[in-house]
């Protein structure tokens, strides 16, 4: 049986922090400066580029090691680096590896490099689009759990009054609250599995999958898959693979929701040779149907290559702040659930007090 390490993944976990994208663009310069001086794109060339690499101040020394112990072992290069990069890299790395031409693979390493910025951005408005929603839903668990366990016996205390003297909406909040009081670890807890289960859910694809894409944080992840599948996808035409190897390869390393909505596109593609025209009859609206009409347009007038290329560099611009409003309305949604969380909680402790103080004579 295979164990989970805890130290084990914190130090995997440390070595894919090291090698961020800042890291990575001036690795990927270095390594096509240095494949450029050679044909055979052998596992040895990249490992002298890792060697020269190590000598700055700032390299991550453990990434550099487990990739060059991969390479050691006989393993391709994009498969030496898939635990240190994000799918879509390492993705358009094994493309270019199976054409076995050194200069594609040269030309792909310099436009992961010159894209690096855009990507990293892009990738940081998505995980800041998670951040807040998953912090305020901890607190208020943590706040209903303090209400519970401190602050209404304190309540109950200084106006001697029981339970079953309490009727109405403030014997509903007082239930629940000794419900929590009771299960007080469940309700601290039950934030992690749901955060978890909605984490997991973004790479799937399943029932139901196409409504959930309309809302974030479902649509937020459609946007980042969609600009970087174009960003890929323009990015291994202007190297020179043809456009079915490079959807093929796509395919291969695609995680299954992004499998999912280019699969149909291909099989039309095929007919119709057009891309455009297959995204917008293969109905999954992926990755909008904005992006679908205007690359459309702009390749019904020109060849798929150079219409996706200026297509890309063009939602490099138009996506980011996309995301980031996407991002906004998550953020504006979660803050109105916790406001009405706290004040539910609010009107069930003014209803205890109030009978309270009503029981009292006040």
């Amino acid at each position: 049986m295979k164990t989970i390490s805890l130290s084990g993944n914190l130090h995997a976990f440390k070595k894919r922090l090291s090698f961020g994208p800042g890291v990575r663009r001036k690795f990927y310069a270095d390594l096509a400066s240095i494949l450029r001086t050679d044909s055979s794109m052998s596992p040895v060339q990249i490992r002298v580029a890792i060697e020269e690499f190590k000598k700055l101040p700032s390299a991550p020394k453990a990434a550099l090691v487990e990739i060059g112990a991969g390479l050691g072992r006989g393993r391709d290069f994009s498969k030496a680096i898939e635990n240190l990069t994000p799918e879509s890299e390492s993705m358009i790395l094994h493309a270019a590896e199976s054409t076995g031409d050194s200069r594609i693979m040269v030309r792909l390493l310099s436009t992961l490099a010159a894209n690096m910025d855009e990507s990293r951005k892009i990738r940081r408005a998505f995980l800041g689009a998670l951040q807040q929603p998953a912090f305020l839903f901890l607190n208020i668990g943590v706040i209903t759990v303090y209400i519970s366990d401190s602050l209404l016996p304190k309540i109950f205390q200084a106006f001697k009054i029981s339970q079953d003297r309490l009727f109405g909406a403030a014997r509903i909040s007082f239930d629940l609250f000794s419900f929590v009081h009771h299960f007080w670890l469940l309700i601290v807890l039950f934030p992690f599995p749901v955060i978890g289960v909605v984490w997991g859910s973004l790479r799937r694809d399943f029932p139901g999958r196409r409504f959930l894409d309309r809302l974030p944080p479902w649509s937020i992840y459609r946007m980042m898959m969609g600009t970087e599948f174009l960003l890929g996808l323009s990015a291994m035409l202007e190297a020179g693979i043809p456009v079915m190897q490079a959807f093929e390869q796509i395919r291969k390393q695609a995680p299954p929701y992004l499998r999912a909505r280019i699969v149909p596109v291909m099989k039309i593609y095929r007919r119709t040779g057009k891309l455009g025209d297959a995204m917008e009859k293969s109905r999954t609206h992926f990755p909008s149907d904005e992006i679908i009409v205007r690359l459309s347009l702009r390749e019904k007038y020109g060849d798929l290559g150079p219409a996706l290329a200026e297509f890309a560099r063009d939602w490099k611009e138009d996506g980011l702040p996309k995301i980031e409003r996407q991002a906004q309305y998550l953020n504006y949604g979660a803050m109105t659930l916790a406001a009405v969380a706290i004040g539910f909680l609010g009107l069930g402790i003014l209803q205890i007090v109030q009978q309270a103080m009503g029981g009292l004579g006040v």
